[in-house]
């Protein structure tokens, strides 16, 4: 899907695609038991939930000049719960 984006929205935008935010604390999961959020934790390979922040950083690393040859890449941030 974000390589197929990416080709759409082509590169020559300056426009560049690509993620799959995972388990986050967010006000999605405001709501959400402690034993709800320490299942979500558990199916991840690092065991915990990601923080706002830590997609941050990876966004914001993204729409550096430097990372400009990444583009229709699919970067997971997910502490590796498809792993």
């Amino acid at each position: 899907m974000c390589r197929g984006a990416g080709l759409s929205v082509r590169a020559s935008s300056g426009c560049r695609v690509g993620s799959e935010p995972g388990r986050v604390l967010t006000k999605l999961l405001e709501e959400a038991s402690d034993n709800q959020l320490n299942d979500l934790a558990a199916a991840t390979a690092i065991g915990r939930l990601g923080e706002p922040g830590e997609v941050a950083d990876l966004v914001a690393y993204l729409a550096r000049p430097h990372a400009g040859y990444i583009t229709g890449a699919n970067l997971r941030v997910h502490g590796g719960t498809s792993v």
